[in-house]
């Protein structure tokens, strides 16, 4: 099965199959109902602070992931970047890597080569607690949410979201999700895991009490069969906000939890 879990009009995903599993590390980028110049100032900003020659990029799926693939490609044809390779957690993203002439690690070192930055599609921000929640939007491809969470938090050294400024918030807000996924409207990953809406009208509540994201996430855990949920908490170095108007995109500092992130905790003890 896989679960999404919602705060009112807020969502994050959860994976489930036969048996636990446990994921971590990534990137993101939060796709938005057009192609907007806005957007695509975002990912500018984006490539221009954190992309650097010789890197390793996690390439996720996503309408604004696929504008920094885009950047990226175009940089490289005309060299103002050299030597920069993908990793596709999403076959959308290793269609426009392709497309825009950015080269994928191949083979065997797609699954070993060390990620210097993941980026992936954001669907929401919690600022305050550093918690990103992904996999809400389900068009125009559904997400291939383990392949990005094992990115985000298993193998790249430094996490960066991209969101739009309305999908910014502090707290929970009146409204829901339609069509939630599971029941009656069922979606199998291609990883052939079940991907369920959960949803969550009055805060994020456990047993009646309103929890911190890692409770909530624990507890899903816990559930036999749940592989993932759609929440990436305290991974995240920086958040690319995409705004419209005069004001142009900002970046966000996050609050990071080394522990959270086990290629970062592994590359401090390899330099320590």
């Amino acid at each position: 099965m896989a679960w999404v879990a919602r705060q009112s009009s807020r969502s994050a995903r959860l994976l489930a199959r036969d048996g636990p599993a446990i994921v971590r590390g990534a990137a993101l980028c939060r796709a938005g109902a057009s192609n907007g110049d806005y957007k695509r100032a975002a990912a500018r900003l984006l490539v221009d602070t954190f992309v650097r020659d010789d890197m390793v990029l996690g390439l996720g799926g996503g309408e604004m992931c696929s504008l920094c693939i885009e950047e990226v490609g175009q940089r490289l044809a005309s060299g103002r970047l050299q030597r920069v390779r993908g990793v596709a957690t999403a076959d959308a993203a290793a269609t426009e890597a392709a497309f825009h002439a950015v080269p994928l690690v191949s083979g065997d070192d797609a699954a070993t080569v060390p990620v210097s930055l993941a980026i992936e599609q954001a669907s929401q921000l919690d600022i305050e607690a550093s918690a990103i929640i992904m996999g809400v939007e389900s068009e125009p491809q559904q997400p291939q949410l383990l392949r990005a969470l094992f990115m985000a938090q298993e193998r790249a050294q430094q996490l960066v979201v991209l969101v739009e400024e309305d999908k910014v918030w502090r707290r929970s807000a009146p409204g829901t999700v339609p069509d939630p996924r599971g029941g009656d409207c069922p979606h199998v990953t291609a990883e052939g895991h079940n991907l369920l809406d959960l949803r969550y009208d009055g805060g994020l509540r456990l047993y009646g009490e309103e929890e911190p994201y890692h409770q909530l996430e624990d507890e899903l855990l816990s559930v036999p069969g749940v592989v993932a949920t759609g929440l990436l908490l305290g991974v995240a170095a920086a958040a690319v906000v995409a705004q419209q108007g005069s004001q142009g995109p900002r970046i966000l500092t996050l609050a990071v939890d080394p522990m959270m992130s086990t290629a970062r905790h592994q590359q401090e003890q390899r330099t320590a």
